[in-house]
């Protein structure tokens, strides 16, 4: 055993307990347990005193969900808590940390210690006990909130060979980590009995002693992890340690932080030792050689994570943002903050690993679909209402009495987005936008208009009938907007009415009606009373808007031939226009045809470069090609450079469970359409849905012909197959280089796992994924080896077969240094990169489906990783969509801007129309409420805090320091560096910083990778733009 510093125990006991509050059973039966555990826990504190430490899991829903059923129990909870007895926070939820946004990740830890301080203290230790795989950014993240040491047990590889070992982040923050080699229950269920008590902890010694042998803190106590999922506290422990160990071994009950203490303190203390001399890791944590990864779990249940994803997305990029500006521009909001925290406790209590990665039993998921629909209620009103209040600050004085449109964009400055609107009241013939400076935008009409929904003709007393049924604007399921009386030629009256979803305008229906019986008695014997009712839809509409501000807006007014005419227009003196148009081509007897309209990439390109067939589809970047097998062959029109297999769908076998993907021995990959549709001779039905002048889009429908299910031996698939109906739509888009997928799969099979490929004309060696407040590179492996052992020098196989995929968030991007092809998705998770001979494909998991918890038969992962329990709905049956996108590109992915890619793609632009148009404007028509220069600056969140100020966080996306100027519409007369928590920075961090040199601007300095977040407060403006 390692030799003991004088004072220190031999042995230093955690007693706690692992709470999954979801996951082998619903929330509600785990509740009654942790009312249980809770109830007898205090009983255990109040009557042993040296039972004096217990750790609640780190995370502190716990406190929430009991006491909701137990309230009476607050004050007696807060008096364990404050006395120290009960260690809590600093998690709201114990998070997986690869599936939810950064933010996400920021909010958990923000919510947790507020809840924890109103009971008492936070624990200060990143507390990580069953994450599977940690990010890189965990060490900056853990930082930024004031904890220098992390506790944690999965993804640590051969490169960490001690209980302690330093952990660093891209940006170079650092943690010590205390390490779990046997996992986070090494001593659960300790017998009471003296002599096996003592056994059994000298076993745990035994397993643990290579470890200690090998770590440079000489006398570092053995840390035992007294609890395990779900177990209570053992009543006896302290009595039956004393019995067992007195005279043999000197020991401490006590806390996570208390044990960290010691090691900060031999560190410190030891004059032979330096951090240096501890294991350094950086990076990300994601080795499966001591403890599974299961890294399945990205791509299971893949509606779970998709949902996820858009309302954080939503959350971070709009409701948020927009309140904030809103507010700032001088627009009263009441509670919005209440709703704001409210969508995101919802959120975040779908996000605890077990929920969110998809890997329980069915009943828990469908609790999961109530908290997101309650997310999305709440978010979409935020939205809506901050939108709105926002767009009526606009100056739309340029727009005279014509509707506006206002659309906000919550990223960088850029012109490679697309805006899908509503117009709401513009007129039926809007082919175009004008902005504030005279410039004209191609409009795209894709829904939307008037149709005739009845035109009948009732006798005078059928009329009668039923007017008396008509007491107010409300027509079946919609509105009456308009309405007309007139005479018809052949005698009798006309009654014309237009009807809406929502009302709109003013309507006296009484009025109506008198007007209606008063004509129809001077009207000769034998007429009839026409009724024409005309139903308008909202149109809906893409188009191009040219150059968009950063975290901005700009405003948009219907265009008419006087506007085409202006002397603007037609020199196009506008920055965002930089070709001129000839009137003579433009204009035909004073109207505006857009196949004669010649324009630059920020006037969205000319029809003649957005051309469209059963067979392809082009704009002025890309040729997108339609193959027999169903996929694309896409050619970049300024490099020459062919990608020859794009959207291809590629489904196998999956004999693996809701944890980890387990191939079939005999597994029958289908890669290609069955030879004919239901209905046709020819294996694909083709469309055109678009033809521009905004976008244009090709569908293409196919059935693959997919076994039905694993064979009954699962080593095979079964021999019948089920039909697997894809339908693919493909669009490109004038002035934008990207091109969009929009895949709909119907399923209905089991046990199998749905790919699509997209082949690079090169061996990608590595890939770099836009992950949480960072870029990881990670070097491309083939598939899984059956026999692959431990590396060289360990025996033992590791604790799951390492397999080549991988989770991202923004985009996973591929390249040979001089061409490459980055993917974004909006919501799939998992990727692999597949090495050919002189090719690779890079691989999307659409979805993995499949019909156990957990197996103890899988070929890569040896034992269960949870109960056996069947799960029909992780097989994930009927109608599926996906979203996503592709980018190539010359040079690597930070040469490139596939980041600016992926945040366009992910994040579009969101339009509002002013409600209130009495509104005094104080924001200029087009504007960027705050601007950086330094495109390497990623917006992370703009928000306001509880006491009237606002936060903005971004991070830096390059391995280089960087200063860039920010620059606010409006005044400011604060700008301070605060850390995650919101404190003020300490004068020994120096980066980053911040520097107020005017009112408006701000200097700020950073590191590589790093996290920036400034407290900010501005005059809010009293007067109008």
């Amino acid at each position: 055993m390692s030799q003991n510093i004088s004072g220190l125990p031999d042995l230093f006991i955690v007693p706690h307990t692992h709470w999954d509050r979801e996951w082998y059973a619903p929330f509600q039966d785990f509740r009654r347990r942790l009312v249980s555990l809770i109830d007898n826990l205090l009983l255990i504190l109040g009557e042993d005193p040296d039972f004096s430490r217990f750790t609640l899991d780190g995370q502190t829903i716990v406190l929430e969900d009991y006491l909701e059923v137990r309230p009476e129990m607050e004050n007696r909870l807060k008096e364990a808590a404050r006395a120290g007895q009960i260690e809590i926070g600093p998690w709201y939820v114990l998070p997986d940390e690869n599936l939810v946004s950064g933010e996400a990740i920021i909010r958990n830890l923000q919510r947790g210690m507020a809840i924890a301080r109103k009971f008492g203290r936070p624990m200060m230790l990143g507390y990580l006990p069953d994450q599977f795989g940690h990010i890189a950014s965990m060490p900056e993240i853990l930082s930024g909130f004031g904890m220098d040491t992390a506790c944690l047990w999965r993804g640590v590889g051969e490169d960490v060979n001690s209980p302690v070992f330093v952990w660093e982040g891209p940006s170079g923050a650092r943690v010590t980590c205390i390490y779990l080699p046997l996992g986070y229950g090494n001593a659960v269920n300790l017998p009471m009995d003296p002599d096996e008590l003592y056994r059994e902890i000298d076993d745990i010694m035994g397993k643990l002693e290579t470890w200690h042998k090998a770590c440079p803190l000489r006398g570092l106590p053995y840390l035992l992890m007294n609890g395990s999922d779900h177990q209570e506290a053992q009543k006896d422990l302290p009595a039956a340690l004393k019995r067992a160990l007195e005279g043999k071994r000197t020991w401490q009950i006590g806390t996570l932080p208390e044990y960290a203490a010691i090691v900060q303190n031999l560190i410190e203390k030891d004059p032979d030792l330096s951090a240096r001399t501890l294991p350094v890791h950086k990076g990300e944590l994601r080795s499966p050689l001591r403890a599974p990864l299961l890294v399945g779990v990205t791509s299971v249940r893949h509606w779970i994570k998709q949902r996820d994803w858009q309302l954080s997305r939503d959350l971070e990029k709009y409701a948020e943002p927009l309140s904030a500006l809103a507010s700032l521009a001088g627009a009263g909001l009441s509670n919005s903050q209440a709703f704001i925290n409210l969508a995101w406790k919802y959120l975040l209590q779908n996000q605890p690993h077990d929920s969110i990665c998809g890997c329980s039993v069915d009943q828990v998921h469908v609790d999961m679909s109530y908290r997101f629909d309650q997310c999305d209620i709440l978010v979409k009103k935020q939205v809506e209402e901050a939108g709105k209040a926002l767009a009526a600050q606009v100056d739309r004085s340029f727009a005279g009495n014509r509707p506006v449109l206002v659309l906000y964009n919550p990223g960088p400055e850029t012109d490679q987005v697309l805006a899908e609107v509503s117009l709401r009241g513009f007129p039926p013939g809007t082919n175009y936008l004008e902005d504030a400076d005279g410039n004209l935008y191609p409009v795209q009409i894709t829904a939307g208009g008037c149709s005739t929904m009845l035109e009948e003709d009732f006798s005078p007393n059928q009329f009668r009938f039923y007017l008396r049924f008509l007491k107010g604007r409300r027509f079946l399921n919609s509105y009456i907007n308009g309405a007309s009386v007139s005479s018809l030629d052949s005698g009798g009256i006309l009654l014309e009415l237009e009807t809406g979803d929502q009302p709109e305008g003013d309507l006296d229906i009484e009025a109506l009606k008198r007007e209606l019986l008063s004509r129809m008695e001077a009207q000769p014997p034998g007429f009839k009373v026409r009724v024409r009712i005309r139903t308008s839809a909202d149109l809906q509409a893409v188009f191009h808007p040219g150059l968009m501000p950063s975290l901005g807006v700009k405003a948009f007014a219907p265009a008419t031939t006087t506007n085409w005419c202006r002397e603007s227009a037609l020199s196009a003196t506008a920055s965002s226009v930089g070709r001129s148009i000839t009137p003579s081509s433009a204009l035909n007897n004073g109207t505006i045809h857009p196949e004669n309209l010649r324009g630059t990439p920020s006037f969205p390109s000319t029809l003649s470069r957005l051309s469209v067939s059963k067979r392809h589809v082009e704009n002025e970047f890309f040729r997108v090609e339609l193959a027999r097998g169903g996929y694309f062959v896409v050619t970049d029109l300024q490099t020459g450079m062919v990608y020859p297999a794009v959207n291809l769908f590629v489904d196998g076998g999956d004999r693996g469970d809701e944890y980890n993907w387990d191939p079939p021995a005999l597994d029958k990959l289908v890669d290609r359409p069955a030879r004919s549709l239901p209905f046709s001779r020819r294996p694909l039905r083709v469309s055109i849905e678009e033809k521009g002048p905004v976008r244009a889009t090709l569908r293409v429908e196919m059935v693959y012909a997919v076994p039905r299910s694993l064979a009954k031996d699962r080593d095979s698939r079964d021999k019948k197959t089920v039909p697997l109906r894809i339908v693919t739509r493909v669009s490109l888009m004038s002035g934008i280089r990207r091109i969009d997928f929009r895949t709909t799969v119907e399923n209905q099979a089991l046990d199998h796992r749905l790919r699509v490929h997209f082949r690079v004309p090169f061996v990608a060696e590595k890939s770099y994924a836009g992950c949480q407040f960072a870029v990881v590179e990670r070097t491309a492996r083939p598939g899984p080896e059956l026999n692959q052992r431990m590396p060289a020098g360990q025996a033992a196989a590791p604790a799951e077969t390492p397999i080549g995929t991988h989770p991202m968030r923004n985009f996973v991007d591929v390249s040979d240094g001089a061409k490459g092809l980055a993917v974004s998705t909006r919501g799939l998770f998992e990727y692999e990169v597949i090495p050919g001979k002189d090719s690779s494909d890079l691989a999307i998991t659409l979805m993995r489906c499949v019909g156990y918890l957990s197996r103890s038969d899988l070929r890569l992962r040896p034992g269960n990783a949870g109960p056996e329990i069947e799960t029909p709905g992780a097989q994930c049956p009927g109608r599926w969509h996906f979203e996503y996108s592709v980018y190539p590109h010359t040079g690597l992915w930070d040469e490139s801007g596939v980041h600016a890619f992926a945040q366009a793609y992910q994040a579009p632009p969101v339009a509002f129309q002013p409600q209130d148009m009495r509104t005094a404007p104080r924001v200029p028509p087009t504007a960027s409420f705050f601007h950086v220069d330094d495109p390497n600056l990623v917006w992370s969140a703009v928000r306001k805090t509880a006491e009237g100020s606002f936060h903005i966080r971004c991070y830096n996306i390059s391995n280089r320091p960087g200063h860039a100027k920010l620059v606010s519409l409006f005044p400011l007369y604060e700008a301070t560096p605060v850390d995650l928590a919101g404190n003020p920075l300490s004068g020994a961090r120096c980066l980053p910083s911040a520097k107020l040199i005017n009112e408006n601007t701000v200097e700020l300095r950073y590191g590589p990778w790093q996290i920036i977040t400034l407290k900010l407060s501005a005059r809010v403006p009293t007067s109008p733009a």
